[in-house]
Parts: structure tokens; C-alpha cells; sequence
């Protein structure tokens, strides 16, 4: 079963081939969950989601596990851990939309693919974009960045009041050694906050935070930090000997956690933010 011969059937009834309208797919979209629902319960679970993705669909993907998990996570709207009818049309509609505006016949098949593609891209963009500010904030913390700085800066003649006194702050935060000195730059504690804060945060119950969340709930967490509401800093300092020995301060990492906070909101000034591409967080 190669295809969605169901679903083919069906459409065929209608007076089309395999390739119909926006339309046409709408009235037979209960054909095509079927399809996917093997067992017939009413629901789609991930592993009939993965058949369906590799064996009908023949869809080819970079990192299987994961890509599977992004698309599951992203149709399954209200995180039950199943696909219902509801979610599999909402997921559809869409892509309907765009080819229904562009008068163009489709293939169901063809719509599923777009559909997991995108948010696959989704996924993509958004990752990068998070690694993006991540190593951003670096570069603009960072001692060796500092001093090429304040050389170039010496060099210029249009420097500004304001990164003037940004190399006078630096060099009192390094002189009271706050933080930002080789030591600082140990990788542990950065990672440690990009896995907590990101790929595998946890909310206020312990539970993981839903896959399609994890962008809103990292901004919320560096927010936090920030402004100290969030006490992740010093918790990992009493609790990891080698993190305290790579933090001189609290302080070091505020400004971090700040840089980084900046950078992604810039990033998505410049192009499609991922809070908005993908869910957004509806718990408030």
C-alpha cells in the first residue's frame, strides 16, 4: 500500500483524477486520515504518523527521530499525545488556502508533504536562529571581542557616546572581576543553560516543555534571569563545582543572558519570528 489508494479511489468518485481542487481534498479528508489511522480508533498516534511519512508519503528525512518528533509535536495541537480528526484538518487548511489562491490542482499526498515540510522548515529556522544570538551573545561578551572592538574603535571617527562608555562599563566589570575573564568562557556552564533553557527545558511541574513551546519558554527564561525573578544562575553554581569555577558573578551571566535576549528579538525583527510561525504558547 504504496499510496493513499483510498483517498484516490474517492476523488476519482468525484469526477477528478488524482490530481483536484482545494476543495475536492476537503470533502474527502476523512479518506486520507483513515488512510493514516491503521487501526481504525479514531486517532493517530506517531508510530502510524511514521508510516505514513515514510511508506505513503516517501518522504526523506534528515534525522528521522527528530523530524518525526517536529511534525507529531506540531499537528498534535492540544499535546494529548494523539492526532484527532480536528487537528488533521486544521493541519491541512493552510496549504489549501495558498494553492485554492493560486487556482492550482493538487494531490493529497503532495498537500501532506508541503504540510510536514514546513514544519520542518519551521523547526529549522527557528534552531538556527536560537544558535544564531547564542553565538552572537558570545562574540559580544567576550574579552578577545572587546579589545578588537575598542581597537577599531580607536581607529573610527564617527565613534558614538554610547559605545564609549559600553568599553568603560566592560573594563570596570572585568576590573572588578565580575566574571568576564578565561575562566568565564569555560563551555560547561553555557551549554548547560542552552540545554535548560531550550532543547530540553522543563516547566514549573518538572514536565518537558512541549517541543513546539520551547522558543516562547526560552525567552521567558532568559527574561527571568535578567531581571532576577529566575534564580537558575546560582542554583547551578551551588550545584556544579565546576560551573561555580568558571563564574566569578552572577552579574556576568545577566549580561549573557541579556545580549542573547536582544539578539533574538533582533533576529526576528529581521525575518519570520518562530513564535509566530509555529504555536504560540496559549497557557498564559
Amino acid at each position: 500500500m504504496g499510496d493513499f489508494t483510498r483517498v484516490g479511489s474517492s476523488l476519482e468518485r468525484s469526477g477528478s483524477t488524482r490530481s483536484v481542487t482545494a476543495d475536492g481534498i476537503r470533502k474527502n479528508v476523512m479518506d486520507a486520515f483513515a488512510e493514516v489511522d491503521v487501526d481504525g480508533n479514531g486517532v493517530i498516534d506517531k508510530q502510524e504518523l511514521t508510516v505514513a511519512i515514510r511508506q505513503k508519503l516517501g518522504m526523506q528525512l534528515a534525522n528521522p527521530i527528530d523530524d518525526i518528533d517536529v511534525i507529531f509535536a506540531t499537528v498534535d495541537d492540544n499535546h494529548n499525545g494523539v492526532i484527532d480528526t480536528n487537528e488533521f484538518i486544521k493541519m491541512l487548511e493552510p496549504v489549501l488556502i495558498r494553492n485554492e489562491k493560486q487556482n492550482s490542482q493538487m494531490e493529497i499526498e503532495e498537500v501532506l508533504r508541503q504540510v510536514f515540510q514546513g514544519y520542518l522548515n519551521d523547526a529549522k529556522n527557528e534552531r538556527g536562529q536560537v544558535n544564531q544570538a547564542f553565538s552572537m551573545a558570545h562574540e559580544r561578551t567576550s574579552p578577545q571581542s572587546n579589545m578588537a572592538a575598542m581597537s577599531s574603535r580607536h581607529l573610527r571617527r564617527d565613534d558614538s557616546q554610547e559605545g564609549a562608555m559600553g568599553s568603560r562599563e566592560r573594563e570596570e566589570t572585568e576590573a572588578d572581576k565580575k566574571g568576564f575573564g578565561v575562566d568565564f568562557w569555560g563551555y560547561t556552564w553555557r551549554f548547560k543553560m542552552y540545554s535548560d533553557f531550550y532543547t530540553n527545558a522543563v516547566d514549573a511541574k518538572g514536565e518537558p516543555v512541549h517541543l513546539t513551546l520551547r522558543y516562547t519558554n526560552l525567552k521567558r527564561r532568559l527574561e527571568d534571569v535578567v531581571s532576577s525573578k529566575d534564580q537558575w544562575i546560582e542554583k547551578v553554581m551551588a550545584e556544579d563545582e565546576k560551573i561555580k569555577n568558571e563564574i566569578s558573578h552572577p552579574d556576568a551571566v545577566r549580561e549573557y543572558c541579556s545580549w542573547w535576549l536582544k539578539f533574538l528579538k533582533e533576529i526576528e525583527g529581521g525575518s519570520s519570528s518562530p513564535s509566530n510561525d509555529r504555536k504560540t504558547d496559549k497557557s498564559g
